[in-house]
C-alpha cells in the first residue's frame, strides 16, 4: 500500500518465482546517491528456505533471490538497514536473518555483488529471534556502523555491531 502523493493505492507485488512468501523480514529505501531517488527494497523469506528481495528500479518491480546462507536456510527474519560508509556515499542494504543453525547471518550489498556473511552466536548461545537492526553514527561525519539485536536462546538480550 503506497502513497502516490494524492491517494493510497494498492498493488500486487505477486510471489517471488517459484516460490511465495511465508514471513516478511524488513523493508528499507536505498539511495544510489545523496541526490538521487529513494527507491524501496522489501526482504521476505520464501517457502524455499531463500531470502528474496522485491525491489523497485525506477521504472521496475524485480524479484531477486538472494539464495540462502552457504549450506542454512533462512529461519526467520531479524531486519533490514541501509549503511553509507560516509555521509557522500551511496546507502548499501543489509538484511540480517536468522540461520536454521541458530547463527545471525547478514546479506549485504558492495556496491557490485550481494555477500553471506555469517555472524556466528553470541557466546555458546544460538539465536532464538530477531529483535531489529540500527545504523548508529558516532559523529555527524562519521561512518554509519550496523547494530542488530537478538534474543539469545538464554533469553537475554545480545547486540552484534560493527566496530
Amino acid at each position: 500500500n503506497w502513497w502516490s502523493g494524492s491517494n493510497w493505492n494498492w498493488s500486487d507485488q505477486s510471489t517471488p518465482p517459484g516460490s511465495t512468501v511465508t514471513s516478511g523480514i524488513g523493508a528499507t529505501t536505498v539511495m544510489d546517491s545523496p541526490g538521487s531517488a529513494q527507491r524501496p527494497y522489501v526482504f521476505v523469506r520464501g517457502n524455499d528456505g531463500h531470502l528474496w528481495v522485491n525491489w523497485w528500479s525506477g521504472s521496475n518491480w524485480t524479484w531477486s533471490d538472494q539464495s540462502t546462507p552457504p549450506n542454512v536456510s533462512v529461519a526467520s527474519g531479524i531486519g533490514a538497514i541501509t549503511v553509507m560508509d560516509s555521509p557522500s556515499s551511496a546507502q548499501r542494504p543489509y538484511v540480517f536473518v536468522r540461520g536454521n543453525d541458530g547463527h545471525l547471518w547478514v546479506n549485504w550489498w558492495s556496491g557490485s555483488n550481494w555477500t553471506w556473511s555469517d555472524q556466528s552466536t553470541p557466546p555458546n548461545v544460538p539465536v532464538a529471534s530477531g529483535i531489529g537492526a540500527i545504523t548508529v553514527m558516532d559523529s555527524p561525519g562519521s561512518a554509519q556502523r550496523p547494530y542488530v539485536f537478538v534474543r539469545g536462546n538464554d533469553s537475554h538480550l545480545w547486540v552484534n555491531w560493527w566496530g
